[in-house]
């Protein structure tokens, strides 16, 4: 979101690299072979922390199971926002974007 209201501005935080070199960019193509269902996660397999065993070993949803990419609809309809080649990604994962995204500059 943060990217999207600083793009009128000029600045292009998508690409922008931190000191380790990562970037929303790369976070976005990291996950996207999950998101479009060619890699399948497991969460919190090999979770160490407590917190999250305990919620998984009580069934609590969200907290054991496969990952579910529908999870990441929104996230490629913003990034979509700023690169469309994230937009066919967000349509196979929601077919509309979420009604406020609307209030977002397009590129």
């Amino acid at each position: 979101m943060a990217a999207i209201v600083a793009r009128p501005f000029g600045l292009h935080w998508l690409a922008l690299q931190g000191t380790s070199g990562g970037s929303v960019e790369v976070g976005l193509a990291w996950l996207e072979p999950f998101a479009n269902g060619a890699r399948q996660h497991v969460e919190f397999v090999n979770t160490q922390v407590r917190f999250d065993r305990e919620r998984a070993e009580a069934g609590v949803d969200g907290f054991g199971g496969l990952w579910d990419p529908a999870e990441a609809a929104t996230l490629y309809w913003l990034a979509s926002r700023l690169d469309q080649r994230w937009f066919p990604l967000a349509r196979r994962l929601a077919p509309a974007p979420p009604d406020w995204l609307g209030l977002c500059q397009s590129p």
